[in-house]
């Protein structure tokens, strides 16, 4: 059985195998081929936990790049302007819910997304209809080649006030783009991967976080020369909320449905969760399955529903059968259909042994939210139902499902008499209110082996999670040996 030593041990092992990869890019001449390997050390420090979240070689590497681009500003930004980057855009997942949602919370400013690697036809339809609604201007870089995108990206950034990076951790275009030293207008990175290893530190003149807890960890351990907290502006994207739960996608009917489909009683409670399937994986110390399977047993008439859980895993048809069909993985659900099951749910519950986004649309719809208390992190964005074990997590639920109302959603409650939009609006304006000016950070990283890396090495899937796919460079007699050997050691257990 696998020990928290193996893990560390593996840690180590995934950093010792980065350095390895360095090394390759140091000796290789020729500047294309560079590039790419730089791009494969990337996908690998992103698929495999070194203890690292950011590289300043990598990115003084990367900066070499955007010096040779010609560029210098030749029109006035226009004022109150501003451009989202992101490398693309997704129906899951919470990056593409947050663009969407500053852009129609903040009818003050006139915003652009520009996008790094999608054509038009994939855009969320919720996006769309944003965009249109808000008059945001949905930009498509046409070159293939990275440095002609990062030039593109340059030449159509120039006529705007502020740029917010909300990119995948391992597009090198933006970093490529903003490291030329003609650039002058200042640069924000949105965290929501806090928990991955990402880039942009160098180009970014300031970081936006969800939590303290996630600002104190970019300036300690990323090297951000500045970080404020900017939390997720929470906004059902499926549609406008309202304030009667009943007049909503029919949701009298939806529970009926629901109710039939899985036979419950007209009073019985419904409980959700949701994330992605790794993100409830079972861990050294904790075992999702087994709280819900726990809770089951302790609870009469409720039901525990799971979105994003793959349905067809066995771990989750076991908890179905051990539970008497109480439990329930739906799979990954359209965001409309998340919607309902909001609507219709008695309590939340984050996902655990990683936390996901689905807090922000629960706490929308009034749902009491309840979480396991991982780290720190998870104590500042739950704050007050944040509960330290699995007895009391239960013991909460248990006490919610009984008195009713006892829980209210911490994000809900109106702070220094504002209301959640308002709250954010002014957090924002807080930020645009520090003037800042654009330059390349020299900035320094820290190694870092807590709790927190500890959980996100064993959630690492056994297939990469963000693969590198030029196959040029994975044909490389030397990688196929590195690649391996680190197959080898890691099934083995031996890092």
């Amino acid at each position: 059985m696998k020990t928290l030593k193996d893990v560390a041990g593996q840690i180590k092992f995934n950093y010792a195998i980065s350095e390895l990869i360095k090394k390759l890019v140091m000796i290789e001449n020729d500047e294309e081929s560079r590039l790419e390997l730089i791009k494969y050390l990337v996908h690998f420090d992103i698929n495999h936990f070194t203890g690292r979240y950011s590289d300043e070689w990598i990115e003084r590497e990367l900066i070499q790049y955007g010096s040779k681009i010609r560029f210098k500003h030749i029109v006035s930004a226009e004022k109150n302007s501003v451009l989202h980057v992101m490398t693309g855009a997704y129906n899951i997942g919470g990056h593409t819910a947050i663009v969407n949602n500053w852009i129609d919370y903040d009818e003050t400013r006139k915003y652009a997304v520009v996008f790094t690697n999608m054509a038009p036809k994939g855009i969320p339809q919720f996006l769309l209809e944003t965009a249109e609604r808000t008059g945001t201007e949905l930009i498509f870089l046409h070159e293939k080649d990275t440095i002609r995108k990062a030039s593109e990206l340059l030449k159509l950034s120039d006529k705007y006030e502020r740029i917010v990076l909300h990119i995948n951790m391992f597009d090198v275009i933006p970093v490529i783009a903003y490291s030329n030293r003609n650039w002058k207008r200042p640069v924000y990175f949105y965290n929501h991967a806090n928990f991955l290893f990402s880039l942009g530190m160098s180009v970014s003149d300031c970081v936006l976080c969800l939590c303290e807890y996630d600002r104190i960890k970019a300036m300690r351990y990323r090297g951000a020369s500045k970080a404020y907290v900017l939390p997720m502006p929470m906004k059902t994207v499926a549609g406008a909320p309202l304030a009667v739960k009943e007049d909503i996608f029919g949701n009298q009917k939806t529970q009926n449905e629901i109710r039939i489909k899985y036979k419950m009683q007209p009073d019985s409670k419904i409980i959700i969760s949701m994330g992605a399937d790794y993100k409830y994986k079972k861990i050294i110390g904790y075992d999702f399955a087994e709280f819900v399977k726990r809770l089951m047993m302790e609870t009469e008439d409720t039901y525990f529903f799971i979105i994003g859980a793959n349905a067809e895993d066995v771990r989750w048809k076991k908890l179905s059968e051990e539970t008497g069909n109480r439990a329930h993985a739906l799979g990954v659900l359209e965001r409309d259909e998340v919607t309902k099951w909001m609507q219709t749910a008695d309590i939340y519950v984050a996902s655990f042994p990683m936390i996901a986004g689905g807090r922000a649309e629960a706490i929308e719809n009034n749902i009491p939210t309840f979480s396991l208390k991982m780290t720190n992190r998870t104590g500042a964005y739950f704050e007050d139902t944040c509960c330290e074990n699995i007895g009391e997590l239960i013991m909460c639920i248990k006490d919610e499902l009984k008195n009713k109302g006892n829980y209210k959603s911490t994000i809900s409650i109106l702070k220094n008499g504002e209301d959640e939009k308002t709250y954010w609006k002014n957090q924002l304006q807080s930020i645009w209110d520090h003037t800042l000016e654009h330059e390349i950070h020299p900035f320094v990283s820290s190694v870092i082996i807590s709790k927190e890396e500890y959980i996100n090495t064993q959630l690492e899937p056994k297939e990469e999670r963000y693969p590198y796919i030029n196959n040029s460079i994975l044909n490389r007699p030397i990688l196929k040996i590195i690649q391996a050997i680190y197959k080898m050691k890691s099934r083995n257990g031996d890092g």
